[in-house]
Parts: structure tokens; sequence; C-alpha cells
């Protein structure tokens, strides 16, 4: 834990000096780094990727963002694109997007840490925003902090939720997402039920690493038409060769949706609970 101090004492430095404040933003407590933004606290909450034939193989881990109360217990596990508009209710300018992601990803990384692996990856989002704002040297920042930590950017996949609403912005977000890409850094699409041609065509102009697909919550018997749309996905992503991830699993009927499909990764909490649970009545 003194590393891990050390490093929390470097980035708290790092942003008082930039922001010519007084305020350290980044704290230890029980073994997990939280960050101070706005009225909340941020930490991070870790969720395995699996391989779908064999569920013991993590192949690397989903950071969500926790927030946590004054004393230091959960309120709620959300998305970080969502989280300003959910929790921090502010009008979200773009320094403050920047300085969000930017905070955020710096909280997840140095948790990271404790759990990094030589063979696995980091699947960390990036608002579309953040992308847009920022007109050159993408993932330069933050590239920074991977190097201060020891890791690599090849060991980091960047995530951007598909939105129909930027879709005048996606020349831009796909200029950004190569400069990303051009610094080593891996690029996954989040995709959810009922994403349209216009996200399709983007997929297949992005080429990304990793397509994450969200489970469909299976309500109203959209059953048929929701194995249609995974199906048509993963044909998408069968023809530009891109892995493709359920995520969000937890039900049986979701994580037989996965099988039926042919996902090869999957996510979710179905997955993480154990064995026993999946085998009630024996």
């Amino acid at each position: 834990m003194k590393n891990l101090q050390h490093l929390i004492d470097y980035f708290n430095d790092r942003y008082e000096l930039e922001n010519q404040v007084s305020f350290r933003p980044f704290f230890l407590r029980d073994g997990l780094v939280s960050g101070r933004f706005g009225p909340v606290c941020l930490s991070s909450n870790f969720t395995p990727v699996r391989d779908a034939e064999d569920h013991e193989r993590i192949v690397g881990h989903i950071a969500q963002l926790s927030v946590v109360n004054n004393d230091f217990t959960q309120i709620q596990t959300v998305a970080a694109g969502s989280l300003l508009n959910q929790v921090i209710n502010q009008p979200a300018d773009l320094v403050t997007i920047i300085n969000f992601d930017r905070l955020s990803r710096t909280v997840h990384l140095l948790n990271y840490l404790t759990i990094a692996h030589l063979d696995t990856k980091l699947f960390l989002d990036v608002d579309p925003r953040h992308i847009l704002a920022v007109k050159y040297g993408h993932g330069t920042y933050f590239e920074e902090v991977l190097i201060k930590c020891g890791l690599k950017t090849s060991s980091i996949v960047l995530g951007m939720n598909l939105n129909s609403q930027y879709a005048d912005d996606f020349d831009s977000l796909l200029e950004g997402l190569n400069n990303y890409r051009g610094r080593g850094y891996q690029i996954a699409l989040n995709s959810q039920f009922g994403a349209g041609k216009l996200e399709s065509a983007f997929i297949e102009k992005a080429l990304p690493d990793y397509l994450r697909v969200t489970a469909p919550e299976l309500a109203n018997g959209n059953l048929q038409l929701a194995i249609e749309w995974l199906e048509q996905v993963q044909a998408v992503s069968e023809q530009i060769e891109v892995e493709t991830i359920f995520q969000q699993v937890e039900n049986e009927i979701q994580s037989t949706l996965a099988d039926k499909v042919g996902f090869k990764l999957v996510q979710g909490g179905f997955y993480d609970r154990p064995l026993i649970d999946h085998l009630r009545c024996l």
C-alpha cells in the first residue's frame, strides 16, 4: 500500500498544479482509492469478462463507477456517461466532462493495480463529448498516467457508447478513436438492443477491437425480436472480425440467449454468482 499511497500523492500534487487549486481529490481508505468530484466520492467496481465456454477464464475487467457516501459505503454503481446527469445534477460543460473523465479513469487505474495481470485487459468508458472536445492528442494525458503506474496503453480498452444523437459527429468521433488507437489503446463500441443502421455503419467504419452488446431485458414478449437483432449484430461482427462481449447478463434466460447466438465472451452478475446459485434444486 506504500507504493499506492505514493502514486495517490503524486496525482494529487499534479491535480493541484494543473488546476492551480489547493484541493487533493484522491484518497485511500480501507485499501480502495476514491476521488472527490463535486458533492460525491467516486470509487471503482470491476466485473470480470469471461470466456463463454469456460467461465473460470477471465480475459479482462469492465470498470464501473461506484458512488460512495461519507462512511465509505456504496450508494450505487453507475455508468460513467450517465453519472454527471444522474448524481452531480449540474450542467456538464466540456471542461467538466474532460476533468470528470480524467479523474474517474485515474481512480479506476489506481484500483486496478491491485488486480492487474499481464494477460488481461481493463475496459474503461470514454464519454463521446470528451472525444469531441479534445481536438488532437487523444489519450496522451492518460498515457502519462499509465506510464507512471507501470502499465502500457495496450492493456487498456477504451469503450464508447453508440448513440444516434451523435450521428452528425460520427466523422469526428471516428478520428478521435483512431487517434487513441494510434497510441496503442484498443477500442470497444458499446451497443444496446434496438441500435439501427446508423450504428451498424459506424461499427463497420470504426473496426473496433471489441463490440460490447448489452443484454436486453426481454420483457413484453420481445425474445424473438432480441434474437433477430443479436444475430444481425453477430453477423456484422463476424464480417469485420470483431470480438463480441455479451454484457450485463443477470439471469438464466439472458445466459441462454448468449449461448444461442454464439457470443464468445460474457459479463454480468449471472456468471459472478457461485455455481450453487445456478443449481437451485440440487
